[in-house]
């Protein structure tokens, strides 16, 4: 197998369950891919009462790897980093437990792939939640572009090593995909965009306002943002973390 397809997934509130519909129902859709992958979940830190749960999803729809780690705050960058270091095939994927995969799906993702290029999958944003790829392509959407989203990507698990994967300081929500991004840009990568006929099928949910402190999630996007414009300031292609992916 060449790819390995990564969940990071955090479940710390009743007002989060939804997540464990949403990625039993996307691990079916990884399991029907026509190009067979790895999978790999990661529980980035979920309460007790998910942690078995979702440990149970990833052994049920034979995940090839779970990763389970305490932690106090979400951290997506720190989470695909803990895959990243376990991935094993040369190019590696990014997957959100909020999305759908069309069964082509890694198919032409690899057929973008290549040694010097980074593949930006987009989605398509619906105002259902199906159980089927199949059955949320019938749903309204709203097609995200890669201006205003590109958390799935995939790129050659020997690029993401060298620049020491994502940058781990990137807390809560926003600009770690970005960050990872903009570093391929500098570096020379060749950003390639799925096909939209392609891309996966965004499941709907409430935003994280909805379970944690008020003004946490304002907090970690201001925080994020200086972080993210510090990165392009110095052009900095490889992440400043001595350790990552270790935990």
């Amino acid at each position: 197998m060449d790819l390995t397809i990564a969940y990071a997934v955090r479940i710390e509130s009743d007002k989060q369950d939804y997540l464990l519909r949403y990625l039993a129902r996307s691990l079916v859709s990884a399991t029907a891919q026509t190009t067979p992958c790895k999978v790999i979940v990661v529980d980035y830190g979920s309460s007790r009462n998910y942690a078995r749960p979702i440990r149970a999803l990833a052994s049920y729809h034979r995940a090839d790897q779970y990763v389970r780690v305490d932690a106090r705050e979400w951290s997506r960058g720190r989470a695909m980093n803990l895959a990243i270091r376990r991935c094993d095939t040369p190019y590696f994927a990014a997957m959100d437990a909020d999305c759908l995969m069309d069964p082509r799906y890694a198919s032409h993702l690899l057929t973008n792939a290549g040694e010097r290029n980074f593949v930006v999958s987009c989605v398509r944003r619906t105002t259902e939640a199906r159980r089927t790829y199949q059955g949320a392509t019938a749903a309204p959407a709203r097609a995200v572009h890669i201006e205003e989203g590109h958390g799935l990507i995939c790129a050659p698990l020997v690029w993401l090593t060298k620049v020491r994967g994502y940058d781990e300081a990137y807390r809560i929500w926003g600009r770690e995909d970005s960050d990872l991004l903009e570093r391929a840009r500098m570096d020379g990568l060749i950003i390639r965009q799925l096909d939209d006929v392609y891309i996966p099928q965004h499941l709907p949910h409430p935003s994280q306002e909805a379970w944690l402190p008020p003004g946490e999630v304002a907090r970690a996007k201001r925080d994020n943002e200086e972080h993210y414009q510090e990165m392009l300031r110095r052009r900095r292609v490889v992440a400043p973390q001595d350790v990552w992916g270790l935990g």
